[in-house]
Formats: structure tokens, sequence, C-alpha cells
């Protein structure tokens, strides 16, 4: 019976690593050395929504609970 901890063979492994590494560069532009077009926007949409979420006690409460 095969091990649960067995790693899996070195070939999976680089081929794993590539599709993760090719994830990283092509949609998240990580080692690209260019920003993400969508950078900027996300930014502003997390400070936008942080404000509105926490602005009062009820809504962080309320986050809490959930």
């Amino acid at each position: 019976m095969p091990s649960s901890t067995s790693s899996a063979p070195p070939a999976t492994s680089a081929v794993a690593r590539e599709h993760v590494e090719r994830i990283r560069r092509e949609r998240y532009y990580i080692g690209r050395g260019e920003q993400n077009p969508l950078a900027e926007d996300m930014h502003q949409a997390v400070n936008y929504l942080s404000q509105e979420l926490y602005s009062k006690d009820v809504h962080f409460l309320m986050e809490l609970i959930q």
C-alpha cells in the first residue's frame, strides 16, 4: 500500500511548479518587472470597501460575528 506522505515524481513536481509560475507571471504579473494594470483599481476598491465596511461599529461587529 503506498504511503500518503510520498512526494510526487520530480517530473510531475517540475510541471506543477512551472504551471504555478506561469499563472503568477501571466495573471498576477509577479516577476514580470511591470505593474499589473488592475493593481491601482484593486487598491482603490479595497480602500473604499474597508472605509465603508468599518465606518460604523455595527458593521465591524456584524463581520466579526459572521
